[in-house]
């Protein structure tokens, strides 16, 4: 499977390696199983360890989905952030609108959680990007997942809410220890 195969299969929260590959029919042609003599993958085998300079090495941590809530002229925004990496880590702060929150909490493996990221006037702008920070729990590194920001335009009071965040690949590794 090729690198990026491999990504969207993570950021999608399915498996990588797929442990039941769907049956082939003979007459389909060659099949990808291992050549004879080459090592079978050995179970429980500990997870790569991260490589500053390999991004398919660092955590995926996103967010999944928003919901923006109006109240008058001010909005509050909510982000599900959801933690795809096979270890716990902890979410630092989140960088939207010009304006930095820190969060400081924890996620399990797979475990998704809502937090309170914007509130405040409804923007009269586009800011395109937000930035997730985080960091491992056991020692390994400091990551930023870079998200593209779309809105729905408000023609009435002039003000953008947002629509979605999505997740710009590659993650930055801003430390590792």
């Amino acid at each position: 499977m090729s690198f990026l195969g491999s990504l969207g299969k993570i950021v999608q929260g399915k498996p990588v390696y797929d442990t039941n590959p769907p049956q082939q029919n003979p007459t389909d042609g060659p099949t990808n199983q291992p050549q004879p003599g080459a090592p079978a993958p050995v179970p429980g085998a500990l997870p790569p360890v991260i490589q500053r300079d390999n991004p398919a090495t660092f955590p995926v941590v996103f967010i999944r989905n928003t919901l923006t809530r109006p109240n008058g002229n001010d909005v509050q925004v909510y982000c599900f952030i959801h933690n795809n990496w096979h270890d716990a880590i902890r979410v630092k702060k989140i960088r939207i609108f010009d304006r930095e929150t820190e969060v400081d909490y924890e996620l399990s493996p797979g475990q998704e959680r809502e937090v309170l990221v914007y509130q405040g006037p409804a923007p009269q702008q586009k800011f395109e990007q937000a930035f997730l920070d985080y960091e491992t729990v056991t020692p390994g590194g400091y990551f930023e997942a870079m998200h593209l920001v779309q809105y729905i335009y408000h023609d009435d009071s002039k003000t953008y809410q947002v629509d979605r965040m999505q997740l710009h690949q590659p993650i930055r590794c801003v430390s590792t220890s």
